[in-house]
């Protein structure tokens, strides 16, 4: 029967095997998170939704209204034309026309190019 300093030894033994390979197993984690940039696509994703964000309120807070004072009734956001809602759809339109906009000048200021060229 093993006594209870060999046992201790052996669960430490055992246990310092099992961090090595946890230890293997983070490194190659982390190696693959560089090689294939994750991290980076991880805070572009973040980072983009947030800036959609700013641009939508910007959009809808800002823009809107300043469309609406130009046009007659000034609630255009609501027009329906027979069972269509064609100002939500404008609405969307207007707001998807500034956010690519703003992706594009910010993707372009960001790259540094000085035009985009087609490859």
């Amino acid at each position: 029967m093993a006594s209870n300093a060999a046992r201790r030894a052996e669960w430490r033994r055992q246990r310092r095997g099992n961090f090595q390979a946890l230890g293997v197993a983070v490194g190659e984690f982390r190696v693959f998170l560089k090689e294939y940039g994750v991290v980076g696509l991880a805070l572009g994703v973040i980072i983009g939704g947030k800036a959609g964000e700013l641009v939508t309120a910007i959009v809808e807070g800002l823009l809107m209204p300043v469309i609406g004072l130009f046009l007659p009734g000034g609630e255009w956001q609501e027009w329906v034309v027979g069972e269509f809602k064609v100002g939500i759809v404008l609405a969307a339109l207007i707001n998807f026309i500034v956010v690519a906009y703003f992706v594009f000048f910010v993707s372009k200021r960001l790259l540094r190019e000085s035009s985009v060229v087609k490859k």
